[in-house]
């Protein structure tokens, strides 16, 4: 078991009213860059909530952490 659940790479959502297309690209299309990537992250075994991190890809090393808002 995981203490943590990676939620995905932090990206703008599109409007309510944007076009199937652009909805599609928001939930499929990932960047999955080498270096510095912001990402969802859900702490499950303890506070149980999701937070952000910054973190470098190449090193597995997280830079910073912080609470949505």
């Amino acid at each position: 078991m995981y203490e943590f659940r990676f939620g995905g790479e932090t990206l703008k959502r599109p409007a309510p009213d944007a076009s199937d297309a652009q909805w599609a690209d928001y939930r499929y299309l990932k960047v999955n860059k080498a270096g510095t990537e912001h990402e969802w992250w859900f702490h499950r075994l303890g506070c149980r909530r999701w937070f952000r991190a910054e973190r470098d890809t190449v090193e597995n090393r997280v830079l910073k952490t912080e609470w949505p808002g």
